[in-house]
């Protein structure tokens, strides 16, 4: 089964969203007002039209219903909660759901096509560098959920603010600077289990990445 349709003629199908991903990562600071999130929300959601587009799905209702969810996620992250459901977090966990369920699929078929490749080119360098990015904001929306639930799941030191993005990237690249630190037993697993992943991606991508070099080069 391939994984983005010939039809789109596309050389680089991981171009595009390698650039959201990356602008999504760059604008995430930004969004203290609500007209900021909104723009941030947009990226998300372009990013799993994006993504949708690479799936290569073989019925047309499927892609139907992935791009309405996708409009239901904009739509639960930029709604006021307070008006609908006031002190209730289950639209918030209603929208990670939706979010976890399209990024998980992505990685899935984005990482099969990378170890089915049997060459290195340019697009597959991208690919595996959208798959490590996409790694981090998997992470994320546990973080959002758990910090949410238990607004004393992260000890904040030298007045440090909540940030999930930082901190889901500084513990992918196990680099800890120490000034979020999980309490919560979720999230210290889910921290542990991110860093785990994040060692061995890189170990095991960079090992087939060198190996299809050699094959190549032979």
């Amino acid at each position: 089964m391939k994984f983005w349709s010939s039809k789109d003629g596309m050389n680089n199908p991981y171009t595009q969203l390698l650039f959201t991903l990356i602008l999504l990562l760059v604008s995430s600071p930004l969004a203290s007002r609500n007209i900021e999130k909104l723009f941030v929300s947009l990226i998300f959601v372009v990013n799993l039209l994006i993504i949708i587009n690479l799936l290569h799905l073989r019925k047309t209702s499927h892609k139907i219903i992935y791009f309405i969810l996708a409009f239901l996620s904009l739509f639960l992250q930029t709604v006021d909660l307070e008006i609908l459901a006031e002190k209730s977090h289950i639209l918030n966990i209603l929208s990670s759901l939706v979010n976890l369920f399209f990024i998980s699929i992505a990685i899935h078929l984005m990482t099969k096509n990378i170890f089915k490749s049997t060459r290195i080119t340019p697009d597959i360098l991208k690919g595996g560098i959208c798959v490590y990015l996409l790694i981090g904001i998997w992470f994320i929306i546990p973080y959002i959920i758990i910090n949410n639930l238990d607004n004393q799941a992260f000890l904040l030191v030298h007045s440090a603010k909540f940030d999930p993005v930082y901190f889901s990237y500084v513990t992918l690249t196990t680099t800890g600077y120490g000034d979020i630190i999980p309490i919560n037993p979720y999230a210290r697993m889910f921290a542990n289990l991110e860093a785990i992943v994040g060692i061995l991606y890189t170990g095991i991508i960079i090992a087939r990445l060198v190996s299809l070099y050699v094959i190549e080069d032979r």
